[in-house]
């Protein structure tokens, strides 16, 4: 047996490879043939530029491989951020609620669609506030303020009170406010808390509260407790304030086509006051931002979008597009503004463009989001 192999090592007539088999030079011929073709193969002549190629590419081959795990292993971080952020994104707001007369609407501002109505009593309306998702409080006239049930469309209880101007939702409580006292409801009607105070302008998410009289603007926390206060002018009447996160109030006051910012001196408990006349005519609303720029809206038919910068304001959007005055406004998600006016339109402006117009039967006013 090693005398047969030995014999096919040397013998003329076995078929082998050329020697440039390794380049892919695929050429059989027996042995006594394959020397002269070796000789005049091409492969193997270009062996000396192939070696090094061969060389190059074992090494992009191994960079390529590690470049891909490294793409593949970023790939895998991306997806798990990408789940991150579907675990706690916010879910977007759709919803509106507002009000008419004596009756509240609950508008889905994606499809137009009116998909509650609750109330319907003689009593006109004077503003609302959200409670939770299922339930929405309303304030009447003559006093009267209720808690409803959106899904069941029920009244769940009625509270007797003073004039009310002024409601939130804060705490798991309700806040309303009017030209005397704040009250404070929970669903348990013997546990109402009264504050006795000046008359309010504005009340925060957190509860805390603003009043303002005779030059004098005061805060509270939510359990009543005086905490700040400070003069101004006494010669504006506040009808509504906003407070940005840096400390500094926009105000508006009745038919006034301007609005005042306020900053406070720790030192002298003073505000000082400087007027932005941003409107042509009155202002009927105006509220803060997500991104802290201040919204307003009023009978020149428009909203703008303000950024108070130091003792300056910068005007950075006008919405022109409502054919009469504009009586409400309310921010739903980041960017996006629902405007309501008396040519019977709510319209939703998303980074400043109109993308809906939702024609309704009456003006609508007190918008909310609906979460």
């Amino acid at each position: 047996m090693s005398q047969l192999v030995a014999h096919e090592d040397v013998c003329e007539n076995v078929e082998v490879h050329c020697s440039a088999v390794d380049l892919g030079c695929t050429t059989i011929l027996p042995r006594r043939s394959i020397g002269e073709h070796t000789e005049n193969c091409h492969v193997e002549k270009s062996r000396c530029f192939i070696e090094p190629l061969k060389e190059e590419n074992i090494e992009l081959r191994e960079h390529l491989e590690t470049t891909f795990d490294m793409v593949q292993r970023l790939q895998r971080e991306v997806e798990n951020i990408k789940r991150r952020q579907q675990l706690y994104q916010p879910k977007l707001v759709e919803k509106i609620a507002c009000f008419c007369d004596s009756t509240i609407f609950v508008i889905n501002t994606t499809s137009g669609a009116v998909e509650r109505t609750l109330g319907g009593d003689t009593q006109a309306i004077t503003c609302i506030a959200l409670l939770d998702s299922h339930d929405i409080a309303s304030a009447s006239a003559p006093g009267i303020v209720k808690i409803w049930n959106v899904r069941s469309g029920t009244c769940l209880v009625t509270f007797i009170t003073g004039t009310v101007w002024l409601m939130r939702g804060a705490c798991s409580k309700l806040f309303t406010g009017g030209d005397a006292n704040v009250h404070v409801y929970s669903r348990d009607p013997s546990a109402k808390k009264i504050f006795e105070c000046d008359p309010v302008v504005c009340i925060h998410e957190n509860g805390c509260f603003v009043t303002a009289a005779r030059g004098v603007l005061k805060e509270y926390n939510d359990k009543g407790r005086l905490i700040s206060e400070a003069r101004y002018p006494a010669v504006c009447t506040i009808e509504s304030l906003v407070k940005t996160n840096d400390g500094t109030m926009v105000t508006m006051a009745h038919q006034e086509n301007f609005f005042r910012v306020w900053r406070k001196n720790d030192r002298t408990q003073t505000l000082s006051e400087r007027k932005f006349h941003v409107h042509t005519d009155a202002i009927d609303c105006i509220i803060l931002l997500s991104d802290g720029r201040i919204a307003s809206c009023g009978k020149d038919m428009t909203v703008h979008v303000t950024e108070i910068q130091g003792e300056t304001s910068n005007l950075s959007t006008v919405l022109r597009d409502h054919t009469d005055r504009v009586v409400s406004i309310t921010e739903i998600n980041p960017g996006v503004i629902v405007s309501s006016s008396r040519d019977k339109t709510i319209r939703v402006w998303n980074n400043s463009r109109c993308v809906k117009v939702i024609p309704v039967e009456h003006t609508m006013l007190g918008l909310t989001p609906y979460k």
